[in-house]
């Protein structure tokens, strides 16, 4: 986690501090073995559209939400609870395949903001 980074959910307009995933171990450790979701949440900022196929919470010890967000920071979809442990794939570049970015935050944190886009990104 490389960074602390300020985002703005809208149109709530709530304030959210996130660490950032900027390297491929950043990516592939996400937040594996975490006891809780740091901040408000961990953002995967990707070079490139749909780097990655999937998420897994296989190694994740609490639920969380996954918003992928495109590059002008438009919310493209939600993964809302998805339970640790589990071992199927969130096929991430099926639901959006120009994903830029993907937010992780504690369960029911994206259903409470119903964020349509973000900004402050990068």
């Amino acid at each position: 986690m490389t960074t602390t980074l300020l985002i703005k959910a809208l149109p709530s307009n709530q304030t959210l501090r996130v660490v950032t995933a900027d390297t491929f171990d950043e990516w592939t450790r996400g937040l594996s073995g975490h006891e809780h979701v740091p901040l408000d949440g961990m953002l995967f900022r990707f070079p490139s559209p749909a780097l990655f196929r999937g998420f897994q919470t296989r190694d994740m010890l609490v639920p969380i939400d996954l918003a992928f967000i495109c590059k002008s920071g438009k919310v493209r979809a939600t993964y809302l609870n998805a339970r640790p442990g589990a071992t199927t794939m969130i096929e991430a570049a099926r639901m959006a395949p120009t994903y830029r970015y993907v937010l992780e935050t504690r369960a029911g944190l994206l259903a409470q903001l119903r964020p349509t886009s973000f900004s402050g990104l990068f």
